[in-house]
């Protein structure tokens, strides 16, 4: 289903639109894969304070899957990422699924896969210019989403980190997850000994973690509590606003140096 760019996309008002609600609940619910409704509500924001700052650039994903995830960055940055034909751009093994479900994915949601490419690769076999050679110019949004083991995912993020246009986000998936300590690990290594862009984490979102350049973590963290206080009825919002109340260092705890909001 194709989608209208709606007015208003660097305003100040951070309200998530019924569109993307009816998105969740409608669209992205018939595709496989695992994404927690509340962390497209919290990329929307981030698309949101993105477009307010002036920062524009590709979607790029490690890990497409059925494309869920993928396809909801593209509908985040066209709505509220002040860009009227957002690009898209994908990398995966598809050893767990085929690259035609994706496409299938892209086709279903946005009408054709015009502005969503995939390359069909290792990311473990690929540097940063790959990525850049793909997305044509440095990613400002990137999920990170492939292999859950340490060395993998030390090695996605460091070649994502290269590639991240200045003031961009990074999204870790699957970060505090019980079953997936490997993942943790590499994770831990890349903000402790590899991290020579200083990103530093602003928000965690049930299993996603969120991170940006050092200089942009307030404004991010900021445009998080503006999502928060005008979405109060979106569960991840609720939660922040709830365990703020009882107090600012339980609902913004430091991760790597960083204060990070709990949502």
């Amino acid at each position: 289903m194709a989608e209208n760019n709606p007015s208003e996309a660097e305003s100040a008002d951070m309200l998530i639109e019924r569109q993307t609600k009816d998105f969740v609940s409608r669209d992205l619910a018939g595709i496989q894969g695992w994404l927690h409704d509340d962390n497209v509500f919290v990329t929307a924001a981030i698309m949101h304070t993105m477009a307010k700052h002036g920062i524009a650039g590709p979607n790029f994903e490690i890990g497409v899957y059925h494309g869920k995830y993928l396809s909801a960055m593209h509908h985040c940055a066209k709505v509220y990422g002040g860009q009227q034909s957002p690009k898209s751009y994908g990398m995966d093994v598809f050893w767990f699924s085929k690259e035609d479900e994706a496409q299938d994915t892209f086709k279903k949601l946005f009408g054709s896969t015009d502005e969503i490419k995939i390359e069909v690769r290792n990311s473990q076999e690929s540097r940063t210019d790959d990525i850049l050679a793909l997305c044509g110019s440095k990613p400002a949004f990137i999920s990170i989403d492939g292999d859950h083991s340490s060395w993998p995912v030390l090695h996605d993020h460091a070649i994502c980190a290269d590639a991240l246009l200045r003031g961009g986000v990074v999204s870790s998936d699957d970060f505090c997850n019980w079953a997936m300590i490997g993942l943790m690990d590499g994770i831990a290594r890349f903000f402790l000994t590899h991290n020579r862009h200083r990103l530093v984490p602003f928000a965690f979102c049930l299993n996603k973690l969120y991170s940006c350049h050092h200089e942009w973590h307030e404004r991010y963290r900021q445009g998080m509590i503006e999502f928060c206080e005008q979405n109060s009825d979106i569960p991840c919002a609720s939660r922040y606003l709830k365990l703020a109340e009882t107090g600012y260092h339980n609902a913004n705890q430091v991760l790597f140096d960083a204060p990070c909001m709990i949502l």
